[in-house]
């Protein structure tokens, strides 16, 4: 029983990180900011880098939400 908890669990996680990600700019800045040390972005670069940021957290959240729906319908049908 209790991986089925973990296996729901983890959809969850990753989504609720995702969808934080998308919506507090301030949060993306702070962890985009040692990747724009290292590689020594210019600013076009950062725009470039922060667009592919949140498109990439943007799909992960849509996905990883939907995943977690599958899932939520699915322990409802086998429940039954």
């Amino acid at each position: 029983m209790f991986e089925n908890v973990f296996a729901f669990l983890v959809p969850i996680g990753i989504s609720a990180f995702c969808w934080w990600m998308v919506l507090k700019p301030s949060t993306r800045r702070r962890f985009g900011k040692p990747g724009y040390e290292f590689w020594r972005l210019n600013e076009e670069g950062r725009e470039s880098w922060d667009a592919m940021a949140l498109a990439a957290y943007l799909i992960g959240a849509v996905f990883f939400s939907l995943l977690t729906l599958a899932f939520l319908v699915v322990a409802i049908l086998v429940g039954r």
